[in-house]
């Protein structure tokens, strides 16, 4: 990696955990707010990540199908993404809450340079 230090990699890889954690926290805590709730927790017989994971799907689903609605209606910003930019990425592949939980844990520790 001609140009990159050890430590820039470990920033790098740093600051990617600390968004995709940050996501994903961000994201439960709007469903708990939403319900009325400081925890989300899953009826007996549940996993709770399964409850967890429909909740954040769902909402990656509204929310690109709300970007695509807003551009063809003349509604969206000027500064919005092309509505190809939406397009391509539906339907939403159906592992991605998931996957996104999976890369979370996965990444919640750190490293140290």
């Amino acid at each position: 990696m001609q140009g990159h230090t050890r430590e820039t990699s470990y920033r790098a890889y740093n600051a990617y955990a600390s968004f995709i954690l940050h996501l994903y926290e961000f994201l439960i805590s709007l469903h708990a707010r939403d319900l009325g709730v400081t925890e989300i927790k899953a009826k007996k017989g549940k996993n709770q990540h399964d409850l967890l994971d429909i909740l954040i799907q769902s909402t990656a689903n509204k929310v690109v199908k709300n970007r695509i609605f807003r551009i063809e209606q003349g509604l969206a910003p000027e500064w919005e993404n092309h509505i190809s930019s939406y397009q391509r990425i539906m339907p939403i592949p159906t592992q991605f809450a998931q996957d996104l939980r999976r890369m979370r844990n996965k990444v919640a520790g750190h490293v140290t340079y």
